[in-house]
């Protein structure tokens, strides 16, 4: 098993509401659990304290991991079963490929942020208000961190997806621009639920 190497700083993120309706119910259904995850994620399950809220760890981790593989190539149809992740929720493994991983989590959500390359990666997991539209709510929280980074008005930068008829909702992942022209860096999105959460990496230029 070897890590991903080379120049290329890439991320990606995933946030799971823990009280969402859907996600409680999701867990429950018979063969859930069995479709996303692995005979040794399973084995550490069942060892768990809190096996639901491990679950979405893992699931969170699987779909950052998915996010970033997706940037480097791979086939949009890629299934949870094929990235299997560390019981300590340090890394991911997708064939001979191993991904770092960082997973959070807090009273309502966990997060999780997978990356590549030499950059540290932030991220940001924000609430939503009553009325704010998830998409975006994770924009506007991007632009915001973004800014830092790069000592330009958020005003200025703006997240745009280009049409692609091979990926699995038919665009690229975003990408993060300042005036229309890419920045460099490298940025993920995520919502689910009552929570949005942003990811980037690397440098202008």
């Amino acid at each position: 098993m070897t890590p991903i190497l080379g120049e290329l700083a890439l991320v990606g993120n995933d946030v799971v509401d823990l009280g969402d309706p859907d996600n409680r119910e999701s867990f429950a259904r018979p063969g859930y659990v069995e479709r996303v995850c692995t005979l040794a994620e399973r084995r550490v399950l069942e060892a768990a304290q809190d096996p639901e809220r491990l679950f979405w760890c893992f699931f969170a981790a699987k779909e950052a991991a998915y996010k970033l593989l997706v940037k480097l190539g791979e086939e949009p149809g890629l299934s949870h079963k094929r990235i299997e992740v560390a019981g300590d929720l340090g890394s991911s493994r997708y064939d001979d490929r191993e991904i770092a991983l960082r997973v959070g989590h807090a009273e309502g959500w966990v997060h999780a942020l997978a990356s590549v390359g030499p950059a540290d990666p932030r991220f940001e997991v924000s609430e939503l208000g009553e009325h704010a539209r998830a998409s975006a709510a994770g924009r506007e929280l991007l632009c915001r961190m973004a800014a830092e980074v790069l000592g330009v008005s958020g005003a200025e930068l703006s997240v745009e997806r280009r049409p692609s008829p091979a990926s699995y909702d038919g665009f690229e992942p975003p990408r993060l621009c300042d005036r229309g022209v890419p920045t460099g860096l490298d940025v993920s999105l995520s919502h689910d639920g009552r929570y949005v959460a942003a990811a980037l990496a690397g440098r202008r230029g």
